[in-house]
């Protein structure tokens, strides 16, 4: 053991081999082990350290209680305050004023700060900025700004044996009571108490009060109160916290089709149907409707089925209270022919009476049936991509075929009026002319009755 330059340089036991002291009242108590060292340091050990390779290097640098082999105390004031002793204790590093000030227990802890770490740090954590992870940082935790896990970071309230794994990266994000696993990043993101499993990215999001297992991205996104089981995705610039006690839902404000839109809706995740819905309503309501936008080659948006054939495919009746209206401009058409033989078409056509193998509901319909209607007019059936091809009728385009069978069947009619004018002429003639010879025979019999009755009289 030896002293250099040093006043009151020991004042205690010192126990072990090569142990070494090189300032004022650099070793005040007892020191024990192999290789025991405070260098450059006043009142550099104030306690008792035991244990193999302990060193220290600057003022108070070792204050309170740290146990293991190679523990460390670097560049800091009031470090550490009490004992030291044991084996295995690895890669403590406090930089900063009172950083890791009390109770640093466990290994690998980092705090970087005024005041980071400043009380029970559990190991693994890490906390960097003035009072980051200030009070009871658990496990396995990374603070990281101002204030960041200031207060209980990563405890949890029902599991406290496996807490720990928050992150909070912002000044004050995951300020106080951020539970097992939840993430926060910006600035007051998950402020006060954001519950367990939770990720909150934006300024302020999941500011108050984030319940388990929900989502909150955005400006102010699940401000308050935000429901288990929740993702809030928002971008309108006020606070959105969706509907107090409503969990399993999806909120995204606004959904815009441009800049101009004056009214915005939500969209929303419905519980009961578990259908994304798209409502003008700021509450729920019982009537929902389904709208979707979508760009693209392959797009297609199926209503109760699991593959869509078409661009739009409904399984089930559709009722419009307004028109249903297809696109039919000149200008976006080529070949044109008119219909021929529409009539004689039309007369091929077989109305059928019928009911659905496939559907619940029983009741009689009619219409046609596709495959016979193909062989006739195979411009308004099409066939689906599906293993089976179903075969569907564009029954909207008939209404070419008999518009166009109508003309045809006008136009007979209108032969048979013509005709049955010229008949009906030359019979009114006929007639005339028999009604003549007629008056004429008649006159003539009268004329011979009275020369009869003469010749008869004379005789």
């Amino acid at each position: 053991s030896s002293g250099y330059i040093s006043t009151l340089s020991l004042t205690s036991t010192v126990q072990g081999i090569i142990n070494t002291t090189t300032s004022v009242n650099s070793l005040v108590s007892s020191v024990s082990g192999l290789g025991s060292s405070g260098y450059i340091s006043t009142l550099s050990l104030t306690s008792t350290v035991q244990g193999i390779i302990n060193t220290t290097t600057s003022v108070n640098s070792l204050v309170s209680s740290v146990q293991g082999l190679g523990s460390s105390g670097y560049i800091s004031t009031l470090s550490l305050t009490s004992t030291v002793r044991g084996i295995l204790n690895p890669t403590i590093i406090n930089l900063g004023s009172n950083a890791g000030f009390f109770n640093q227990s466990g290994i690998s802890t980092i705090a970087i700060g005024i005041q980071a770490g400043f009380s029970n740090q559990s190991s693994f954590a890490i906390a960097i900025g003035t009072r980051a992870g200030f009070s009871s940082q658990q496990v396995h935790s990374l603070a990281i700004g101002f204030q960041a896990g200031n207060l209980q970071q990563g405890y949890s309230v029902y599991e406290p044996s496996t807490a720990g794994y928050a992150i909070a990266v912002g000044t004050q994000a995951g300020f106080s009571s951020q539970q097992l696993a939840a993430i926060a990043i910006g600035v007051s993101t998950g402020y006060g108490f954001q519950g367990s499993n939770t990720v909150a990215i934006g300024n302020q999001a999941g500011f108050f009060n984030q319940s388990t297992n929900s989502i909150a991205i955005g400006f102010r996104a699940g401000f308050s109160n935000q429901a288990g089981n929740t993702i809030i995705l928002n971008a309108s610039g006020s606070a959105l916290s969706g509907t107090a006690g409503q969990s399993n839902s999806f909120y995204v404000n606004p959904v815009r089709v441009d800049t101009t839109t004056a009214a915005l809706c939500n969209l929303q995740y419905n519980t009961t149907s578990k259908e994304i819905t798209y409502t003008g309503t700021s509450a729920a309501t019982s009537n929902i409707r389904n709208v979707s936008s979508l760009q693209g080659n392959f797009s297609s948006i199926g209503i109760n089925c699991n593959f869509p054939q078409y661009i739009l495919d409904a399984n089930g009746t559709i009722n419009a209270s307004g028109d249903v209206i297809a696109y039919s401009d000149r200008r976006v058409k080529e070949n044109i022919i008119p219909i021929t033989q529409a009539l004689e078409k039309i007369q091929q056509l077989q109305g059928v009476y019928y009911t659905r193998k496939d559907q619940e509901d029983k009741s009689r319909r009619i219409g046609f049936i596709a495959q016979e209607v193909e062989e006739v007019v195979p411009e308004v059936v099409m066939t689906d991509s599906s293993e089976d091809k179903k075969k569907s009728i564009a029954y909207q385009n008939l209404t070419a075929l008999l518009a166009q069978g109508m003309k045809e069947q006008q136009a007979e009619m209108s032969t048979f009026k013509a005709t049955f004018y010229t008949l009906a002429t030359e019979h009114s003639t006929i007639k005339s002319m028999f009604a003549e010879e007629t008056s004429t025979l008649q006159g003539n019999f009268l004329t011979l009755a009275t020369e009869h009755s003469t010749l008869k009289g004379r005789f």
